[in-house]
């Protein structure tokens, strides 16, 4: 059951988007909308396998299929949903600091 920090705070990061504003306007509430729709139902679309995985309804090989399928899912949201904050916060969209630190080494 690996992934589900990222899972939750992935949907977190997504649902904040109600709270931004683009300039004077607020950020389009049908693009969040859709964003977090997708999020969480694909989330608890994973869930659901997980739980099946748990239940023992997979062999081995389709159960370790899911499960780095749900931890590379859980992942990226998480930086996806990270990514968009950051753009956000500082108006404009650039490379994190961190990712180019991370790149130049």
């Amino acid at each position: 059951m690996a992934g589900f920090g990222f899972l939750v705070f992935g949907n977190i990061g997504t649902f904040r988007l109600f709270t931004y504003k683009v300039g004077s306007r607020s950020y389009p509430k049908k693009v969040a909308f859709f964003l977090s729709l997708f999020s969480v139902s694909t989330s608890f679309y994973f869930l659901y396998l997980t739980f099946k995985v748990a239940n023992g309804e997979y062999n081995i090989v389709q159960s370790l299929w899911v499960q780095i399928t749900v931890l590379s899912y859980s992942i990226t949201l998480y930086f996806f949903a990270k990514q968009l904050c950051f753009f956000m916060d500082k108006g404009r969209a650039e490379a994190s600091p961190i990712l180019l630190s991370i790149l130049k080494k």
